[in-house]
């Protein structure tokens, strides 16, 4: 037995999901860049070394709420 759908639009939860998704995604995009640029100027894989607060700083930016 087929079941009809009569509301197309999305759900609350839906909205808050793709939310985090986009936020998730662009914090991961920049940590990328950062983590290219940081590459090229420091010449190869040859990363500095973080410290406790930059780790923290890019942590957070990664960090959603529930």
């Amino acid at each position: 037995m087929k079941m009809e759908r009569n509301n197309f639009s999305p759900s609350q939860n839906t909205e808050i999901a793709i939310s985090q998704l986009e936020r998730t995604m662009q914090a991961s995009i920049a940590l990328m860049k950062r983590l290219r640029r940081q590459r090229k100027r420091f010449g190869g894989s040859a990363a500095p070394k973080k410290d406790g607060q930059e780790i923290a700083k890019s942590e957070r930016a990664l960090h959603l709420p529930n």
